[in-house]
């Protein structure tokens, strides 16, 4: 059999496909042969092997991607005494909400029962999502190159399980892993959560739990109104949202996205992002720390015991806020700070300007100036020596140099503006 043979036959077995998927799949093989070479025809034929075989496994991978629109699953098998929920799928999404019944149910839409397991022992609820037949890694990888990716990617958002658990239930754990796929989280209550997906979406709404650790490499993160001792989520490019918490302990980190928290309390909060901005409004943390790479840092209406905030080629901005022990530092962008700040304040800005706006009187603060400064003005007015001054270290101090609240200011070439409310 040569080339065009090989491919003739394999174009009448996978006729039962759609008329797209047969030009993708004919024109990814006419391109293997070629790249290969006329002289190197027959090690292909032999490498991709029995030419039935092979289109089985062209029709069972784009089986995956499509059921019929009615295909549905209900029910399941015995689930009493269930606290363990295990997901272990390969481009499906789920959703995991309470429900008034005694027992956990499930339902499956546009996924065949060939293409999942569903198992119960230990008081553990194990759903598999089965892997395709290829026989070789390679073969795998070859024919997903075929593929239609949009398409593909519609189709396999249509895949889901939806898991109903008892309002009243308690799980111990829930562990959620998808190669391709989302999860929703609603009203339910678990000691320990654990997800993690490779391209999918988080979001939980009225979760009560101790662990909350969510990672996804391209995808969002939303977690609204619940309870957790514990919140870790990262994102490697996708954005972070948490809102209406009192965790003990917050750690979010997104390598390109935002990140946003609002109406926050909790001892330790640390937010980064490597390429985002991040955005703090109405927090009350005893610890606070947020790193932006290259966006800006915006804290509003919040309150911290101990802060460090830097933005590297962004800018920081902090408006009616009571901060105590910050650093603040911009290499790049300006600074802009309006409220209390309280016991040591030290601000670092390379190349920006400084705005330091004082919630109350110049004289509740000793305020000292480092560096080459072009110019510093204080309450509109450009200050020219007028407070004390030495010459050899190019420092100036103004204020009440008795205060227990000092705040240091460093610039290398930007303006400093200080206003205090008196």
């Amino acid at each position: 059999m040569n080339k065009k043979e090989f491919l003739n036959e394999l174009e009448k077995r996978i006729s039962v496909l759609k008329p797209e998927e047969i030009r993708n799949t004919m024109e990814f093989y006419e391109e293997y042969f070629e790249d290969a070479g006329a002289e190197n025809e027959e090690n292909v034929i032999e490498e991709l092997g029995d030419i039935n075989k092979l289109a089985e496994e062209v029709i069972a991978m784009h089986k995956k991607t499509y059921t019929s629109e009615n295909a549905e699953l209900v029910k399941l098998v015995n689930t009493n005494n269930v606290q363990i929920i295990d997901l272990d799928l390969q481009n499906a999404s789920v959703e995991i909400s309470a429900s008034y019944t005694d027992k956990i149910d499930y339902k499956i839409e546009h996924i065949s029962d060939e293409d999942i397991s569903v198992s119960v022992e230990n008081n553990k609820l194990v759903i598999e999502e089965k892997m395709g037949i290829f026989s070789s890694k390679k073969k795998f990888m070859n024919f997903f190159k075929a593929f239609n990716m949009n398409s593909s990617f519609n189709e396999c958002t249509k895949r889901k399980i939806h898991i109903f658990v008892p309002v009243k239930l308690e799980l111990e754990k829930i562990d959620f892993y998808s190669q391709v796929g989302s999860l929703n989280l609603k009203e339910i209550s678990v000691k320990d959560f654990q997800a993690r997906t490779n391209c999918g979406n988080f979001n939980l709404e009225n979760t009560n739990c101790e662990s909350l650790n969510l990672d996804t490499k391209a995808g969002a993160v939303s977690v609204c109104d619940s309870q957790a001792k514990t919140v870790k989520a990262d994102s490697a490019a996708g954005s972070i949202k948490i809102v209406n918490m009192k965790p003990e302990s917050i750690k979010l980190n997104s390598g390109a996205g935002s990140v946003f928290i609002e109406n926050i309390e909790s001892d330790a909060t640390f937010v980064s992002t490597g390429a985002g901005s991040i955005k703090v409004l109405n927090c009350n943390t005893k610890e606070l720390k947020a790193n932006s790479g290259a966006g800006t840092v915006e804290i509003k209406d919040s309150k911290s015991e101990s802060g460090k905030f830097n933005a590297g080629a962004g800018s920081v901005i902090i408006q009616n806020c009571d901060c105590a022990n910050s650093k603040i530092n911009s290499a790049m962008g300006y600074i802009k700070l309006a409220g209390k700040f309280r016991q040591n304040t030290f601000i670092n800005a390379s190349m920006g300007k400084v705005d330091l706006n004082l919630e109350d009187s110049l004289d509740n603060y000793c305020i000292k100036l480092h560096g080459s400064l072009s110019r510093v003005y204080v309450n509109n007015s450009e200050l020219k020596k007028l407070y004390s001054y030495d010459v050899d270290s190019n420092r100036t101090e103004i204020g009440n140099s008795n205060s227990e609240n000092v705040i240091k200011i460093s610039s290398s070439m930007g303006k400093i503006n200080i206003k205090d409310q008196v």
